[in-house]
């Protein structure tokens, strides 16, 4: 009977150590994770999947850390600023992690950016990382990685779900459906997208495309790009400072 009781005490203490544990190293991977951006704009459903804790909803303001993955539903948008600067807007249905991220104003040398297009479509404006540490920024696509020099670009993956095209409803320049596969845009500065097939460079007003991971990356003429539109809502600041989506040259709210 004693022995019982002891061994019900150990294994109770034994619990509350691992329990304590838990919520040690919770709390410091939380600690631990980078601020990477917050929410400027959102028309629609945003959700949170962090590392650690529950999936959640945002709203204008929420924080975004490295690590975490956004996902917009149907019909909704979301406009993201990072820290450095740098914006980002995503497109309805689609899936983006911050995998890693890390930027000190007074440190260039820890300078890292790796977001991944897991599905659907955004646009990005580079900020303070793409200006001073453009190597050490890229976004990764299920076919390829794309690196920036100092760029306003747009990606679009367009893949076949249960023997649809996601971007059915989307139309390029001459009417047609893209095909199955990444897209991209320039408007401002050069992106170099890359896989084991090989790689190709984009520069403002270009357009390219890549198949699948064992195509390489192709230039495709302007009747035949991809540039898909997004809320005026969203493009546009309601405060002074940079628009989304805008050239210099044109007033045309794309994404």
């Amino acid at each position: 009977m004693v022995r019982t009781h002891l061994l019900h005490g150990a294994l109770r203490s034994a619990i509350k150590v691992l329990f304590a544990l838990c919520l040690t190293v919770g709390a410091q991977w939380v600690a631990a994770a980078e601020l990477a951006a917050h929410v400027t704009h959102l028309a629609g459903t945003l959700v949170l999947k962090p590392v650690q804790g529950n999936t959640r909803l945002l709203a204008v303001r929420s924080e975004v850390h490295e690590g975490d993955t956004l996902q917009t539903e149907d019909r909704s948008y979301a406009r993201i600023k990072f820290v450095d600067g740098g914006e980002m807007v995503i497109k309805p249905n689609t899936t983006v992690m911050i995998e890693r991220y890390r930027y000190k104003a007074n440190s260039p040398a820890e300078d890292s950016s790796a977001v991944s297009l897991i599905k659907g479509g955004l646009r990005s404006v580079s900020g303070m990382l793409g200006k001073r540490s453009p190597e050490k920024v890229i976004l990764k696509t299920k076919v390829a990685t794309i690196g920036i020099r100092g760029t306003h670009y747009g990606v679009l993956d367009c893949a076949e779900e249960e023997g649809r095209n996601s971007c059915a409803d989307i139309r390029t320049a001459d009417g047609s459906t893209p095909p199955p596969g990444v897209h991209v845009d320039v408007v401002d500065g050069r992106i170099r997208v890359t896989n084991t097939a090989g790689e190709q460079e984009f520069e403002a007003g270009q357009f390219g495309y890549v198949r699948d991971a064992a195509s390489a990356p192709e230039a495709v003429p302007a009747e035949r790009g991809v540039r898909v539109s997004m809320p005026d809502s969203i493009c546009r600041n309601n405060t002074s400072g940079n628009t989304v989506g805008t050239s210099r040259n044109t007033a045309a709210c794309s994404m």
